[in-house]
């Protein structure tokens, strides 16, 4: 009788040593720590964002975002700082200076607060969709490969590169022709922002100076054709702003 009365019982202190050990665990877990996704409430739109955070073994801080709209995965936040119910970071390096001050909601599933960059403040909301590896937030991106050129002559063809902002990559490929009369058309494709076939309004070419302008949106890029006409070293300007930019050229399209 004892005995038939046992296994009940033991069955009960195992299910009680889960039940604390998941208690335990999910206590363990720092307030603010995990994967938040939600937007930024620009006027018109909203713009969607994925937040990660953690506490590295140190216990500082770590945190990286993602736009995909605008082609921007992982960049490696600064200034994180989580206490209490307050949360707030930043993106160094990027113009305008963008920086997030928020709370957290009482139950710790909702991070909501205040977006603000070059003057502008607009709210932002997000919320705890699940929990992330800290040693994987904390760490670098690892350096992209390098972008390989082939020798040709001209300026027709297929040209790719990558254009740096801070911690932004963005994937630009050229693609020119040129008519029996010498004339060159062309477009860009954006590749990580999606924009695909943007028709450059003007293209210039003369004793290796390349000079290629946009209308929409309104840019230009201005280099100068190495000797074996493998790559073009120039600038990208837009709004103001002017950034190192090398394009190759390649035999075909990346997939």
């Amino acid at each position: 009788m004892n005995s038939a009365a046992k296994p009940p019982v033991l069955c009960l202190c195992l299910l009680l040593f889960a039940l604390e050990g998941a208690l335990h665990a999910r206590q363990s877990t720092p307030r603010g720590q995990g994967r938040w996704e939600g937007a930024i409430e620009t006027p018109g739109q909203a713009l969607g964002i994925i937040v990660d955070l953690a506490p590295t073994p140190a216990g500082v801080w770590a945190g990286k975002i993602s736009i995909p709209v605008q082609g921007l995965s992982e960049f490696l936040l600064s200034n994180v700082k989580v206490k209490g119910d307050r949360a707030s970071f930043s993106m160094e390096g990027v113009p305008g200076a963008p920086q997030f001050i928020g709370k957290l909601s009482k139950d710790g599933r909702q991070l909501y607060g205040t977006f603000s960059q070059g003057g502008a403040r607009v709210p932002f909301k997000l919320e705890r969709t699940g929990d992330v590896d800290p040693a994987k937030v904390a760490a670098p991106k690892p350096p992209l490969p390098p972008i390989q050129g082939v020798p040709g002559e001209g300026l027709d063809g297929i040209w790719f590169g990558r254009l740096e902002i801070a911690q932004i990559s963005l994937r630009l490929l050229f693609r020119i022709d040129q008519d029996e009369e010498g004339g060159f058309s062309g477009t860009l494709d954006s590749l990580d922002q999606g924009a695909m076939g943007l028709r450059l309004s003007r293209i210039r070419f003369k004793d290796n100076a390349v000079r290629l302008r946009f209308d929409r949106p309104r840019a230009s890029f201005q280099g100068t054709l190495s000797p074996d006409g493998s790559e073009i070293v120039g600038h990208w300007k837009q709004s103001g702003q002017t950034t190192p930019l090398t394009i190759k050229r390649q035999e075909k399209a990346p997939e």
